[in-house]
């Protein structure tokens, strides 16, 4: 096995299994007339990222550390935006669309949504805010916390309002 570097001109038609139209910027030859190929746009983006790699000293750059404040935040902010973006959309539309479901699509959608909702109600008993220092970050923290769970609780017991509608 060796390396072996050919233009479009030195190899002969259809040898080793090669495109002689196509340029090969170098090759690797497995075993006998097998050779692996590989092409000039392959070899320009490895050529890139190693020069890259090299003028940016590397992946040594060490993670900014969060404190415990913004990973609470971030925390909140998760399921906050799941909560928004997705669930209450979903529900609103499963709202709007009810009657034209089928009776095992409204069961299927309605136990869904409920266990989707106390995965987040999970995520945010997850929170663990007596690692604060800070006790207006706490408080604050603390009462966004109060208020998703109270939202969530809302919108459970507006999908358990709607079991008597659903048929099975």
């Amino acid at each position: 096995m060796k390396w072996a570097y050919f233009s479009k001109q030195s190899i002969p038609s259809g040898e080793a299994g090669l495109n002689p139209e196509r340029p090969v910027v170098m090759a690797y030859e497995l075993s006998d007339n097998q050779v692996l190929g590989i092409g000039l746009t392959t070899f320009v983006v490895a050529a890139l990222g190693y020069y890259l790699l090299l003028k940016t000293g590397g992946t040594d750059k060490k993670p900014v550390a969060l404190s415990q404040y913004h990973i609470c935040k971030n925390q909140l902010e998760s399921v906050s935006s799941k909560m928004e973006q997705g669930l209450v959309k979903q529900i609103d539309t499963y709202y709007d669309e009810f009657e034209g479901l089928k009776d095992e699509d409204k069961q299927y959608k309605l136990n869904y949504f409920q266990e989707e909702l106390l995965k987040e109600l999970i995520k945010l008993d997850d929170v663990d805010l007596t690692e604060l220092s800070d006790s207006d970050e706490r408080q604050e923290l603390k009462l966004q916390r109060k208020q998703y769970i109270k939202r969530i609780q809302g919108l459970l017991k507006d999908l358990d309002d709607w079991k008597p509608k659903v048929r099975v």
